[in-house]
């Protein structure tokens, strides 16, 4: 009987027929309803993190364009991410490939904009450009060793949170050169987002009549061929995906922006036509990069390093202070327009700076070739260091 019972159940199990279920066993099917429901929850949980933030951003931005707030679709949103990681007590960051997008948009932007007269310009006045970077350097590491005076924070944290440009990448290595990565954090982007809150509305206010927010897109100078607008939106698509891909297989700085700053370039001046850049699609650029600099504020880190935090405040207002004279003197030098001189020596982020002057006015050329030449200085003497001390480690190990 049981050889019997044990081929009509291979049988049944060949054809498909349900097992009858054992009572005596303990295993229990799982409920399919309640699985489906807990994934439900899970994505809409996740979505409404995402929603939440980016609803608010667009609201704060559409009230500080409404209030001519100078570059409103990028201050706004990096309030609206402050407020909203204040009131959830903790960073709320969306995903990276947000602020990426944003990063990639800009560089597109900045690329509609840059002509070769630029770099010609830059390369005239290498000498007061050299020295004013070298100048607004020493000022931002004095800051550091008065940081690490006054408040007792270790020496890299200090340091490493004072150093102009490149925030992620600076935060990223930080750890390995023996410095608090939260300390450096909470530095570098509270630096930065003063920096982006304070030179755009001082700019925008000390020289209003450069503004050039009425216009509806950036767009390249370099031919004059129309494209339809489905075949250009493409192509800018184009450019930021591949900036992307191609900046993070280099191994760029910034890889998102620059990526798609230099595709951009070889695009728009190979191609025999003249590409615009929608002035919403720069917006959108905007906001991508400030909600997510805003979510990265970490309240409660605040509140623990509220001493390093009152005296970053202070020095970098005194820095800006600092470096907007030097733009100034680099402006009277040079005769480079004020506008340019000023946002090209500011350490508030290369994106903000860019966005900065191309919605105000000024030559996004100079100004980039300013803010990358300082950049790159900076992540080559970091990658020094950091040769430096691993080096040091493998020989005391």
């Amino acid at each position: 009987m049981n050889l019997i019972a044990w081929l009509i159940y291979l049988r049944e199990s060949a054809i498909g027929r349900p097992r009858p279920k054992d009572p005596t066993s303990s295993e229990q099917e799982p409920d399919i309803s309640t699985s489906w429901h807990r994934v439900v929850i899970s994505s809409w949980q996740n979505l409404k993190r995402i929603i939440e933030p980016l609803a608010l951003a667009v609201g704060v931005s559409l009230v500080c364009n409404w209030l001519g707030v100078p570059v409103a679709w990028l201050v706004g949103p990096l309030l609206a991410g402050v407020a909203y990681s204040y009131s959830q007590g903790s960073p709320k960051p969306l995903p990276s490939s947000f602020i990426t997008i944003g990063k990639a948009i800009i560089g597109v932007s900045s690329a509609a904009r840059f002509s070769l007269d630029a770099l010609a310009l830059a390369k005239t006045y290498a000498a007061p450009l050299s020295l004013c970077i070298v100048i607004t350097g020493a000022l931002s590491m004095f800051n550091g060793y008065l940081i690490w005076k006054w408040t007792g924070m270790n020496r890299p944290t200090s340091f490493l949170g004072s150093i102009p440009g490149s925030s992620s990448n600076i935060v990223a290595m930080s750890e390995e050169l023996g410095a608090d990565p939260v300390g450096v954090a909470v530095l570098q982007y509270l630096r930065m987002m003063l920096m982006v809150l304070v030179v755009p509305t001082m700019a925008g206010w000390l020289f209003p009549n450069t503004s050039v927010t009425g216009t509806a897109s950036l767009s390249t100078a370099v031919n004059a061929h129309p494209i339809p607008m489905s075949v250009n939106l493409l192509v800018l698509v184009g450019c930021c995906s591949l900036g992307i891909v191609g900046g993070k297989w280099l191994k760029l700085p910034t890889s998102g922006f620059l990526g798609s700053f230099l595709l951009g370039l070889l695009v728009f001046w190979s191609l025999p036509y003249s590409f615009h850049v929608p002035r919403s699609l720069l917006a959108a650029g905007l906001l991508l990069v400030g909600v997510s600099t805003g979510l990265k504020f970490d309240v409660q880190v605040l509140r623990q390093l509220w001493k390093a935090a009152i005296l970053e405040i202070v020095l970098a207002m005194l820095l800006m202070l600092c470096c907007l004279g030097i733009g100034y003197e680099f402006h009277l030098i040079t005769r480079v327009d004020t506008m340019t001189a000023l946002l090209g020596f500011v350490p508030g982020g290369i994106e903000a700076m860019i966005a900065t002057v191309t919605q105000l006015g000024g030559d996004t050329g100079v100004v980039l070739s300013i803010q990358l030449t300082r950049q790159f200085l900076i992540l080559f003497i970091i990658n020094l260091l950091h040769l430096f001390v691993n080096s040091r480690r493998q020989v005391t190990s």
